[in-house]
């Protein structure tokens, strides 16, 4: 095989594959999600079923919840998976600033996973807990 055989082999290759590649769509118009400005919406995402429903779960760990004396304390939403793409946030945790500890910029939606059908794992990357003595 000569030095041209070659290359014109290479190219059909590469043409087959990249054609191959182009052709695969899920959906005729791309799903658009959009959250909070400056709240890292999007950082962590994974997919969700719940009864034959699909969802998207992102994290945004910069997001303002609706705590009372938190300031970007994270937060993580679920978002449909259809034409419009309408999120909403999840309420994990409506207590608020402890004494014993500091939700304010803990980063809560750094990392969120599906387990099942039933569960969500949302982790914060920043925690602090102290006591008074």
């Amino acid at each position: 095989m000569n030095m041209f055989s070659f290359l014109r082999y290479w190219c059909v290759c590469a043409l087959l594959c990249v054609t191959a590649s182009v052709c695969l769509n899920l959906l005729e118009k791309p799903v658009m999600f959009s959250g909070p400005v400056g709240s890292l919406f999007g950082f962590s995402i994974d997919f969700h079923s719940f009864n034959n429903t699909f969802f998207v779960v992102i994290g945004a760990p910069k997001a303002n919840s609706s705590q009372p004396g938190v300031t970007e304390g994270g937060g993580v939403f679920l978002c449909t998976w259809s034409p419009d793409g309408a999120c909403d946030i999840i309420h994990f945790d409506l207590t608020g600033l402890r004494f014993h500890s500091f939700k304010s910029r803990q980063w809560f939606g750094a990392s969120v996973r599906s387990v099942g059908s039933t569960h969500l794992l949302v982790r914060e990357h920043w925690v602090q807990h102290f006591s008074i003595s």
